[in-house]
């Protein structure tokens, strides 16, 4: 993936919704050329003519992404936002990029599958005057943020109105679950539709956003509360799974290691690693199956010394590259992540789509297993159940792994519902079904 700089030809003054504050609306001819030229009335009126399979415009607002594929730290969340945006981009839909949380100063070309995105400076310093103006527009919003805040905010601002009048949106869809964005947009000033896509977490100022997507029901559910703070819609679009897991041939039951694997972060506790490692502590029949664990953090020298102190039969590979995760997935007995919390656990279909069964996060496990039409493993909930309920279920996993026939079928039905094309479709449904109620 290759970045190219470029000369920014973005001209900082005259803010994006300036043209309907400087028309009198008394001047009825003037304001009538105002709606028309306004984003969603250019939406409504390419929406018609191209029908419902026209290209679509489409700012996103999630990272950069400089460093995927070859950074370690890159989140689910992350890759998700460029699949969609790469499976646009191949679709022949114009995307722009404007990487909230990040600094950048001038525009990009961001080389993305066969084509390119449009990435927007986050902090446009270019042209003093605008700038300025913009902290005092902006005032009675940004105050809100706190005065540390305060000058970056107006820039994001700034930014923004930049990027909407440059690239003209059909649609603005947000990926940062919590942000300034909501507070920022002027949603009463700008007519482009703006959607979240909710990954986790508590979100706010929800009512910016004409449509929520959850990424699972659980986090839909998880989030009810949220629900009743905005008057827009909300739906729920599982998260797919990298083409990488589809390529690969499933690993009949003779070939595969008795071991066992673990995938997440170990910068808290939320992946339930310690769970995992007293589980392993209380059953020494597991001494006889060695447990690899992938994934960095801060708690990772804490992990170490626990699994030391006690002579466990566990490896910490730290972070490895796709190929050989891929390989550590499909050749093991099982995947255990016995997470406190997820909003999807990609890692699960993941492993679905490997033929391997995963014993995790038991709200997920079950809404997954009920996605493709069968069960993918076991769930574990870590509130009712014990460390050493967590080792019978691995012990059965290890000893009795299951039928080819029964791994064959849970990897076809997985590939078939968490392909990339079927996520993009149903977002593209969303924008298209979106705009058809805002024309």
């Amino acid at each position: 993936m290759r970045i190219q700089v470029v000369t920014s030809g973005v001209d900082a003054g005259n803010a994006v919704g300036g043209l309907s504050r400087l028309v009198p609306y008394r001047d009825r001819a003037a304001a009538t050329v105002a709606r028309l030229l306004s984003p969603r009335v250019q939406a409504a009126k390419r929406l018609r003519e191209d029908g419902e399979s026209g290209p679509l415009r489409i700012l996103m607002l999630h990272p950069f992404l400089e460093g995927v594929g070859i950074t370690p730290f890159i989140g689910g969340k992350s890759v998700v936002a460029y699949q969609l945006s790469e499976w646009l981009v191949e679709q022949g839909h114009a995307v722009a990029i404007l990487p909230w949380k990040e600094s950048l100063s001038q525009e990009c070309t961001f080389r993305i599958a066969r084509g390119q995105a449009r990435v927007f400076p986050t902090l446009p310093f270019r042209g003093l005057l605008p700038t300025f103006l913009a902290l005092i527009r902006d005032f009675p919003r940004l105050r809100k943020l706190g005065w540390r805040r305060f000058a970056r905010s107006a820039l994001l601002s700034q930014g923004l109105r930049n990027a909407i009048r440059e690239f003209k949106p059909d649609i603005i869809h947000v990926h940062y679950t919590r942000s300034t964005f909501p507070i920022l947009y002027p949603a009463k000033r700008l007519s482009v539709p703006a959607i979240l896509t909710h990954h986790h977490g508590v979100g706010n100022d929800l009512d910016a956003f004409r449509l929520v997507v959850f990424p699972s029901r659980k986090q839909q559910e998880e989030r009810a509360g949220e629900r009743d703070a905005f008057s827009g819609s909300a739906e729920v679009i599982h998260n797919p799974v990298g083409e990488a897991f589809f390529a690969k041939d499933y690993v009949p039951a003779s070939e595969r290691k008795a071991e066992a694997v673990f995938i997440g972060t170990l910068k808290d506790d939320r992946k339930g690693l310690d769970i995992l490692l007293e589980a392993y502590a209380s059953e020494p029949a597991l001494a006889a199956y060695p447990l690899k664990i992938v994934g960095d953090g801060a708690l990772r020298p804490r992990y170490e010394a626990f699994a030391a102190a006690r002579g466990l039969n566990v490896r910490f590979l730290g972070h490895v590259v796709s190929d050989d995760l891929l390989d550590l997935m499909s050749a093991c007995r099982v995947l255990v992540v016995p997470s406190r919390m997820e909003s999807f656990g990609v890692v699960y279909a993941e492993s679905a789509c490997c033929g391997t069964p995963s014993i995790g996060y038991a709200p997920m496990i079950r809404e997954l297993g009920g996605a493709i039409g069968r069960a993918i493993g076991t769930p574990f909930d870590t509130e009712k159940e014990t460390p050493e309920i967590l080792a019978h279920s691995l012990l059965t996993h290890l000893r009795e792994f299951q039928t080819d026939e029964s791994g064959k079928e849970m990897q076809a039905h997985a590939r078939r519902r968490f392909r990339r094309d079927d996520y993009g479709e149903a977002y593209l449904r969303s924008y298209r079904k979106l705009l058809s109620h805002e024309a």
